[in-house]
């Protein structure tokens, strides 16, 4: 008798990249005006509806993330990184803000608030200027799993961190609009 052999597992192909230069060309290619303004464009309207007093949950998220994508910008690949201070003062903006509505109820936002988040959203477009669209997704991603540590009680006790909506999806696009996945 012949030895009994395994049958063979069927193949299925993977997803491969067709040209892997054109992608990683791609991923060190700036943002397009397009592709800056699509990202831009929520972060300013969010700010503006919080000027105004009418911003709610939605904008905080919003702002939230915006802040969180240019801390890690900053720190990760340098962009803008002399105004670390004035992101993270934006970022403890976000914070107070947050802590003044679960005590009161109420989304309005101080004078000096309102100077950091302005600060802070004119960096992160500085910072969409000159970014590119790997570094981008990178910051997306890094984002994502520092706010899922956080949620998972791994921050450190003196960490700020502000959890908006990029940190509560799961399954988020991380590539910038226009950029090849």
């Amino acid at each position: 008798m012949g030895a009994t052999r395994k049958p063979r597992k069927r193949y299925v192909p993977r997803a491969v990249a067709l040209d892997a230069a054109d992608h990683a060309m791609a991923l060190a290619t700036k943002l397009r005006p397009g592709q800056r303004a699509e990202l831009a464009g929520p972060l300013h309207r969010a700010f503006e509806l919080a000027r105004a007093g009418t911003g709610g949950s939605t904008a905080w998220c919003t702002l939230a993330d915006g802040m969180n994508v240019a801390e890690q910008l900053a720190g990760r690949c340098g962009i803008c990184s002399d105004r670390m201070p004035e992101i993270m003062a934006a970022q403890e903006a976000l914070h107070t803000w947050h802590a003044r509505h679960a005590q009161r109820g109420t989304w309005t936002l101080r004078a000096d608030e309102l100077r950091a988040l302005d600060a802070g959203v004119l960096f992160h477009g500085i910072q969409l200027r000159y970014c590119t669209q790997g570094e981008l997704r990178d910051a997306i991603l890094a984002v994502q799993r520092h706010v899922q540590q956080a949620l998972a009680g791994n921050a450190s006790p003196r960490a700020l961190v502000c959890i908006g909506a990029l940190g509560r999806q799961q399954q988020q696009q991380t590539t910038p609009p226009g950029a090849p996945t």
